[in-house]
């Protein structure tokens, strides 16, 4: 029995690893949504600055 003891006491601090692994990927995952936000954003920029060009263009 006290082999199981000792396995729940090492287990404790695994948990705080574990958060600390899980916080660091929520991290990351945040950090690449806000860049896929944002290349998002200039893109869609780029191509409503790209339309309006080529109306002009047209126009000419």
């Amino acid at each position: 029995m006290s082999d199981s003891a000792s396995s729940v006491t090492t287990g404790t601090s695994n948990p705080e690893q574990n958060l600390d692994k899980l916080i660091a990927h929520q991290e990351k995952m945040f950090n690449l949504s806000m860049k896929a936000e944002l290349a998002k954003s200039t893109n869609d920029m780029n191509m409503s600055l790209s339309r309006k060009i080529g109306e002009s263009a047209q126009k000419a």
